[in-house]
């Protein structure tokens, strides 16, 4: 069964840390992050979520990125990643 994590609105360098540590407790499972949230997406949060995206496929886990709004999706690619690319660990994808 896929679990269910809720993204905050402002994933910004504060919300990394509690993001990384969320992202632990789920290592080794299928994990849908929910961002319907999401209006704010920084740097180290991204690195954050590349990172576990590796991470996910390198253990033949599923890792999802839901409900992303467009806008939020325009900020991933401003960093030269797609949000597709970024849930596979590999930048430019």
């Amino acid at each position: 069964m896929t679990a269910c994590l809720q993204l905050p609105a402002k994933l910004d360098t504060r919300a990394a840390s509690d993001l990384a540590e969320a992202l632990r407790d789920h290592a080794g499972s299928d994990l849908a992050l929910d961002a319907s949230a999401v209006t704010q997406i920084g740097a180290l949060a991204l690195q954050t979520l590349l990172v576990a995206g590796a991470a996910w496929a390198a253990a033949g886990q599923s890792l999802s990125l839901d409900h992303l709004a467009e806008e939020a999706a325009d900020q991933i690619r401003l960093f030269g990643l797609t949000p597709d690319g970024l849930m596979a660990g590999k930048a430019g994808a």
